[in-house]
């Protein structure tokens, strides 16, 4: 028998929404003919209709905005690719119905040289029995079905699709089955190994670094670093990807952190065990005043699983940021498009940065960010136990976190990241605000620039001879080096753009 002949033994499923890409795309509820509900892929596997209640695909089979809106989560994509190439058996299993258009569909993953001549992608939204992982795992089973598969592996943000896949192993005894969770930055831990594998063993392991927003920000009093050095510092496993609890929208609403106009679509939204007021908030990127004005809350108020919660949900476009008016935003010039990047522009060339210096700064910013969409580390507050002396007392200390719920209250945070009870303090002196006390003030466009540009000068430009080199320029950022590809592929493509 030829090699090309050798039916595959591995069976390789990907989930699409928030494992493969973020969308802003919801599925609607609507009863008598009102949108009671909006929810992501995240909160619509979960959701289970009321009476008279009905779900409106039409926006998730719209091909067009998912091909102009999605943001790749580039090392789950590295991850397919490579899949690919080595022959295994590779499908995609969403929890959407047929799109519109299909070419163009499958296009939004051809432009990020995936060959989807070698992937079958399967709609669990075109059946009409059961929950979404009763559906998917429906899928799978025909899969393993028809084939002697040696290993099954699955890659999926919801939990629930992870558990409905391992029940197959009874059926397929003599079949592997590793399930992955797939946390909203990208990175994949190994969430479960074989029905009887008891949460006490179960050792997860980490894939690809992370990517967007995240744990490598403006940390490490010891050497002033910006980023994450690539260990847990202490940090327990059972904390990696338990972020899902207390972020559920944040993604799908991260172009909102920065404000809105127009008066908000109220919508509802479940309470997930571990829920507060504060995490609700920062899952749709709105003041905590506001959840708490539209549900009649004080600041105590404990909310309940289960409980239904009023969200504020901006429809309308950013405004643009406001400036002095001697100062005008010209985002024609950037690259990105944004009112931010035209702000810490503007920032950076009072400060004299300028040449390739300027293209290394942009470009690491707006990995850090995510193109300037988010001003505040993504994740929930379990996610930032690793910063905790509590539960990470090694990476604490070097983050200079002092006292329990120093991790989340200095987490990352403006342009740079910043991170760490340590540097806010550092930088509000030498910038004189008051960081270490308010380390909200960070999130604020023209403090976050003033921050990264600090950052920057003291950091980064003393440690660096050549700023074309993105491997040094990312050392004194993130250390560990996460992400360096994507950086490197944003500073080519800053320095087109800039020439």
């Amino acid at each position: 028998m030829r090699a090309a002949e050798i039916q595959p033994k591995k069976l390789v499923v990907f989930d699409i929404d928030d494992t493969l890409v973020h969308t802003q795309t919801k599925v609607h509820v609507v009863k008598d003919g009102q949108v009671v509900n909006s929810l992501n892929s995240h909160d619509f596997t979960h959701y289970k209709l009321k009476p008279g209640e009905n779900f409106d695909f039409e926006d998730f089979r719209n091909a067009r905005e998912f091909f102009e809106k999605s943001r790749p989560i580039i090392p789950m994509m590295n991850q397919l690719k490579k899949d690919i190439s080595t022959g295994n058996k590779v499908v995609m299993v969403t929890a959407r119905a047929d799109f519109d258009d299909k070419e163009l569909f499958l296009d939004t993953f051809r432009k990020y040289g995936v060959d989807m001549n070698k992937v079958h992608v399967y709609r669990a939204g075109n059946s009409k029995q059961g929950t979404t992982e009763e559906r998917k795992k429906a899928i799978i089973k025909n899969l393993l079905d028809a084939d002697d598969y040696t290993k099954a592996i699955m890659y999926d943000d919801a939990k629930p699709n992870l558990h409905s896949f391992i029940e197959l192993k009874k059926d397929h005894p003599r079949t592997k089955f590793y399930a992955w969770h797939v946390s909203l930055e990208g990175e994949a831990s190994e969430y479960m190994r074989e029905s009887f594998v008891s949460e006490k063993r179960r050792r997860k392991r980490s894939r690809q670094a992370a990517y967007g927003p995240g744990p490598y920000g403006g940390y490490g009093y010891v050497v002033g670093y910006s980023g994450d050095g690539g260990s847990d510092g202490g940090v327990g496993e059972d904390y990696t990807d338990e972020g899902w609890k207390d972020w559920v929208a944040g993604a799908a609403l991260g172009a909102a952190a920065l404000g809105a106009q127009g008066k908000p679509i109220i919508v509802q939204q479940h309470v997930e065990p571990g829920d507060t007021v504060y995490s609700i908030a920062r899952q749709n990127n709105v003041d905590p005043k506001e959840i708490i004005k539209l549900n009649n809350f004080d600041m105590s108020t404990k909310l309940k699983p289960g409980q239904m919660v009023k969200v504020p949900d901006y429809s309308k476009p950013l405004d643009k940021q406001k400036t002095k008016k001697s100062e005008k935003l010209d985002t024609d010039k950037t690259v990105t498009g944004t009112t931010e990047e035209a702000l810490l522009r503007m920032y950076a060339k009072k400060a004299n940065i300028k040449g390739n210096e300027l293209v290394a700064f942009l470009s690491q910013v707006a990995h850090e960010t995510m193109n300037f969409k988010h001003m505040v580390e993504l994740g929930g507050s379990n996610d930032f136990k690793k910063y905790d002396p509590t539960y990470a007392p090694s990476k604490a200390k070097q983050l200079g976190n002092i006292k329990p719920g120093d991790g989340e209250k200095y987490k990352g945070r403006g342009f740079i990241q910043l991170t760490g009870r340590y540097n806010y303090a550092k930088a509000g002196e030498a910038l004189n605000l008051p960081l270490e006390s308010k380390p909200e003030l960070v999130e604020k466009p023209e403090v976050a620039a003033k921050v990264a540009i600090w950052y920057w000068k003291n950091r980064v430009q003393p440690n660096v001879d050549n700023f074309k080199n993105v491997k040094d320029v990312t050392k004194p950022i993130n250390p560990g080096l996460k992400g360096l590809e994507d950086r490197k592929d944003k500073f080519n493509k800053f320095m087109v753009a800039m020439r």
